[in-house]
């Protein structure tokens, strides 16, 4: 419906990677269609790896990903949103009744960013499912190049048994409710046929009729295919419209109150199920523009992406030196260590390096060792013999603090070579365990385009030499702000570590940096590692069903009672055979040949454009076994909805097998949905769960049942 978009706080997807790859408009695939159903600060909830595709989507995106999940081993879910700051929002305890079973509560004792992985913050992508104040919702169209039809499925318990036991008053109640809600009844045809019982193997009973009502009402806009049953108060409904969809709902609501029947209780229960429709419907260009996924949200004004400055900017220096300051202070002060070794990269011995007297005077930190550039030439055998130096260098720096290295720390004068050559030393698992502690952290201010390299070294740094979570890289821009010009790009930080309380600790650094700058952190990405890789996996815990609450879907299960079986195929042409005219008297030779001369007495009525809007044609058909109903949309789609007393799947597939045999051989089944119809809100057919003792029911209770 119409007024869905934009209305949602929370959307959750847990869809196929077939489903995902659909496309819904020539615009939008199916996340960014639900995407449009979510309000300006909703969200939306995707399980599996879809961090790049939501973050192409949404202005905040937060990869999730937890351990220790039985059989799975581990689990990742996306969050995304153009409203809500992950990194920035509190918690809030919800005070849900009842544990959970995996994910404990978050408290104050631990930390709520523990199954944080990734983060991605971007300024233009919530412009890209949106529309301007001056723009249309949906551009002019000419020519109408779909049918679409949507058949709702609803089943009412509690009915009222004066009213649906009889034809009369049926028609009556039902013809009015739809009619109150914008619909135009045109013909009912009543099946006068009596139902007959039938035995396990699908064979009518001789004189063992079965009170049902079965009531067709055909439509302007579709047609309600309705099954009552007296003695169980229950009323069955098919609401197949091809125009004017956005009256469903209050249809569904005025046929659920003409028998009777209470909304939203448990005794009555919905679904939609997309099918065809009709060509040539007088209304079909406003019934385009009803349907479908919209642009709701109105454009904001895009902010402006800045690029930094060819030169450093003035107060550089000072920024330099508390970014260095605060980043250890937040990345060491769990531990209260003071024997913290910093490697610093600088540039040749002839320049100051201002990173190492910074940090020179921390408390932490017990010692640094400046790694100088050899010189200026990046000859292969100058960098060998630098890298021997730095080689050497380290490993007396280590063993002299009796401590690994636990920062690396790029200069501002640090060149690219000397990045290179430190990346190559600890490529090697031996020097990489003799170096660097167990959770290393690695700063670098980018403050011009000259240093950019330094993005791609500590990206290298994640991926290759800290590899496995929890490492983690973050690209942190600090921004200049005034109360008259749009925020200008000061410095660029990167901040790459292996921490498990890395996002605790960089929140901490920044609203440190923050404190003493006056500039405005903004995150853009951070980026962790592979997962760890947990050979021979045995979980924790094993939940048994029994750990659940199982009175309500027991209850459900137990209530359940299958009365018939539901179809629906939607044909269409194979266009690789030779394509046959096709006209109303092929497709009503195709349904009469499904029925044998002399041995079923059937009813078919036939409709076309004189009695419904639309170029194409219906028919309906009854008898003593079930009933069938046939729609063309005028062009090449068909819909078969049938439905049987009994369950037999063979018996459908035979019956459109039957029905496509004859004449419309160039057509074949697209696709096919089948369900059981009957009461207890039920969703198994009886071929899968038995028969029911209802003085017994725990004879055949689910293996879940403890």
């Amino acid at each position: 419906p119409k007024e869905y978009f934009g209305s949602f706080d929370m959307v959750l997807v847990d869809l196929s990677e077939t489903v995902m790859s659909f496309s819904v408009t020539d615009e939008l695939d199916i996340m960014g269609a639900l995407a449009l159903l979510l309000k300006k600060d909703g969200i939306m909830v995707k399980n599996e790896l879809y961090l790049e595709d939501m973050s192409n989507i949404f202005d905040y995106t937060i990869q999730m990903h937890f351990y220790d999940v039985p059989v799975l081993c581990s689990q990742a879910f996306v969050l995304g949103s153009n409203g809500i700051d992950f990194l920035n929002q509190p918690f809030h305890h919800h005070d849900i009744e009842g544990k959970n079973l995996l994910i404990e509560d978050v408290s104050a004792e631990r930390d709520q960013f523990e199954i944080y992985h990734d983060y991605q913050r971007n300024v233009t992508t919530s412009q890209k499912h949106c529309r301007n104040v001056d723009e249309p919702e949906m551009p002019e169209i000419v020519d109408q190049k779909k049918s679409p039809g949507i058949l709702m499925v609803i089943e009412v318990e509690g009915a009222s048994v004066d009213i649906i036991q009889s034809a009369e008053k049926l028609i009556d109640a039902i013809s009015k409710s739809l009619v109150k809600v914008g619909l135009t009844v045109q013909s009912a045809v009543v099946n006068d046929i009596p139902v007959q019982e039938v035995n396990e193997s699908g064979t009518m009973e001789d004189d063992t009729d079965v009170n049902i009502q079965s009531i067709a009402l055909v439509l302007k806009e579709g047609y309600v295919l309705t099954r009552s049953y007296p003695d169980l108060g229950y009323c069955a409904f098919d609401i197949h419209l091809w125009s004017t969809f956005e009256k469903h709902g209050d249809a569904e609501i005025a046929l659920i109150e003409a028998v009777g029947g209470t909304v939203n209780d448990s005794t009555s229960s919905s679904y939609r199920i997309v099918a065809g429709g009709m060509f040539g419907t007088s209304n079909w260009k406003t019934d385009v523009f009803n349907r479908g996924p919209r642009y709701a949200n109105i454009c904001e004004e895009p902010e402006v992406e800045n690029v930094i400055d060819d030169s450093d900017p003035p107060g550089y220096d000072l920024f330099a030196k508390v970014v260095l300051n605060e980043t250890i202070l937040a990345f060491t002060s769990d531990n209260d260590r003071t024997d913290i070794l910093v490697a610093v990269l600088c540039g040749t011995k002839s320049e100051p390096c201002e990173a190492s007297a910074v940090l020179e005077g921390q408390d932490s930190v017990a010692r640094v060792v400046s790694l100088h550039t050899c010189d200026d030439s990046d000859s292969a055998d100058s960098l060998f013999v630098c890298e021997l130096e730095i080689v050497q260098q380290l490993k007396k720096a280590v063993f002299d603090s009796s401590s690994r290295v636990s920062a690396i720390v790029v200069d501002d004068k640090a060149p690219k070579s000397i990045g290179k050559i430190l990346h190559k030393i600890l490529t090697f698992r031996n020097s990489r365990k003799e170096i660097l502690s167990e959770y290393p952290i690695i700063i670098a201010t980018i403050a011009n385009p000259t240093q950019e390299w330094r993005r791609n070294f500590l990206e290298r740094f994640r991926r290759d030499i800290l590899k496995i979570d929890p490492a983690k890289r973050a690209e942190i821009l600090f921004n200049i702000t005034s109360a008259d010009k749009p925020p200008k790009i000061f410095s660029e930080v990167g901040i790459a570590a292996s921490d498990p309380l890395f996002f605790t600790h960089l929140i901490d650094a920044i609203d440190g940096i923050k404190l003493n700058t006056a500039l405005l952190p903004d995150i853009r990405t951070a980026r962790g590692a592979s997962w760890k890789w947990m050979p021979s996996f045995q979980p924790t815990n094993s939940f048994l069903s029994s750990d659940y609450d199982q009175t309500e879907p027991l209850k459900q299960y137990r209530s359940q009672t299958s009365l018939g079986h539901q179809s629906v195929f939607q044909l269409e042409r194979d266009q690789g055979r030779k394509v046959s005219a096709i006209s109303s008297s092929v497709i009503r030779e195709a349904l009469e040949s499904v029925f044998p001369s002399g041995k079923i007495t059937v009813k078919i009525e036939q409709f076309d454009g004189e009695t419904f809007d639309g170029d194409g044609c219906l028919f309906l058909a009854f008898w003593d076994g079930g009933s069938s109903i046939v729609l063309w949309d005028g062009r090449n789609h068909i819909d078969l909805n049938l439905f049987t007393h009994y369950e037999k799947s063979q018996v459908h597939n035979t019956f459109v097998a039957t029905f496509l045999l004859s004449k419309l051989r160039d057509y074949e089944v697209k696709l096919h949905d089948e369900q059981p119809r009957g009461i207890g809100r039920v969703v198994n057919f009886e071929k899968d769960v038995g028969t029911f003792d209802l003085n017994k029911p725990e004879d055949r209770d689910p293996r879940w049942v403890q």
